[in-house]
């Protein structure tokens, strides 16, 4: 057996996103807090309007 042919790898740097894991997490739950906040002043806006009654 070759003793060379488990040789491994050199770890490379974390990325940007493992690196700032910490800052994305409180971003996207702030994110995801305003998009709800938003969406229930908006889903008036999407509703068809109410049809006209005629007698």
């Amino acid at each position: 057996m070759n003793a060379e042919a488990c040789v491994t790898k050199q770890p490379k740097g974390l990325s940007a996103f493992e690196r700032y894991l910490t800052v994305w997490v409180p971003l996207c739950i702030g994110a995801g807090i305003l998009l709800g906040r938003i969406s229930l002043r908006t889903r008036g806006w999407f509703r068809p309007a109410p049809e006209e009654v005629t007698t």
